[in-house]
């Protein structure tokens, strides 16, 4: 029974979907003074589009016969890769010190869990924290 509530927590929570709602939400809020329309197309192939191809990617043959291990490690890897990038973007594209802020919130927590899930061998959530962390920004900025 958790494990299937678990199930539709993440079917209906996924990360990537979270993170775009937020940062369309912010650029509707706030302008260009938040992100320009160039760069937001960016973050979102970082923040979005990158992490949410570890899922198709896991569907591989070759992914599944690793199981779950080896789909979360995928995930990991995705999250890891697209978060830099989309720093590095926003830092390269002058963004906002709004958008740095949710940039370096995004990329610091992928490096504390898998720091956390490697090293300290801590099946810490990347489900929850990516999940949780538009909540926190959006309540830190709009109030």
């Amino acid at each position: 029974m958790k494990d299937r509530i678990a199930g539709v927590i993440r079917k209906i929570t996924v990360p990537p979907v979270l993170a775009a709602a937020m940062l369309l939400i912010f650029r509707m809020t706030f302008g260009e003074s938040f992100i320009s329309w160039p760069l937001l197309a960016a973050e979102m192939l970082f923040l979005v589009l990158v992490p949410v191809s570890a899922y198709p990617i896991s569907m591989r043959k070759d992914a599944k016969n690793g199981g779950r291990e080896s789909q979360r490690k995928l995930a990991f890897i995705m999250n890891l890769f697209g978060y830099g990038c989309a720093l590095a973007a926003g830092i390269a594209g002058n963004g906002s010190q709004m958008l740095l802020a949710v940039l370096w919130g995004y990329f610091l927590a992928v490096i504390l869990l898998t720091l956390l899930n490697k090293l300290a061998g801590i099946r810490a959530s990347g489900h929850a924290c990516s999940c949780t962390l538009p909540y926190l920004f959006s309540a830190a900025i709009l109030g």
